[in-house]
């Protein structure tokens, strides 16, 4: 297990257990992403169903991602029979993404077109669905960001990941 997310993972459960007797969910979430990227992951819930959220990613000490997506909720897509039903949250957004290359020899992948590249940047398009648990500061979603890097190439891109959040 890498170390980034064995921190992540430590992290969280501590947070977890300091305020275990809290109840009422915050606007500010901390957790971790697990899939492509795996990364830590922060999103504050603003006002009318709208919300931000930002990863740091690490790939193999090769390159660091940074990313952030302004989202739009929509809680009442779903038909809310059952309290399970209103707890789910479908979203969609956009934001940018950034790649920095950490070691001087990476391997080239969907974010850099050679070997010296050092930055990369792209745009994604993040949609999903988020069940925010009403009885606990909890949410966990499923994401899934299809998009494109402009620079230094134009590639496709797709991230998917499963997220956990504890909100404050």
């Amino acid at each position: 297990m890498r170390t980034s997310f064995k921190f992540a993972l430590s992290a969280f459960f501590v947070t977890l257990a300091l305020s275990s007797n809290a109840t009422a969910k915050g606007d500010f979430g901390v957790g971790f992403i697990l899939g492509s990227p795996t990364a830590l992951s922060a999103k504050v819930l603003l006002a009318d169903n709208k919300a931000v959220d930002f990863g740091l990613a690490f790939s193999s000490s090769e390159y660091f991602l940074i990313f952030g997506d302004y989202l739009v909720h929509f809680p009442e897509i779903i038909p809310p029979k059952n309290e399970f039903l209103r707890d789910l949250h479908p979203y969609i957004g956009i934001g940018p993404i950034f790649a920095f290359a950490t070691d001087d020899d990476h391997d080239k992948d969907k974010y850099f077109d050679d070997r010296d590249d050092r930055f990369a940047f792209g745009i994604r398009v993040p949609f999903g669905i988020e069940w925010l648990y009403s009885k606990f500061p909890i949410g966990v979603s499923l994401e899934l960001a299809p998009g494109i890097t402009v620079v230094p190439a134009t590639h496709g891109l797709l991230n998917a990941g499963i997220a956990i959040r504890y909100y404050f």
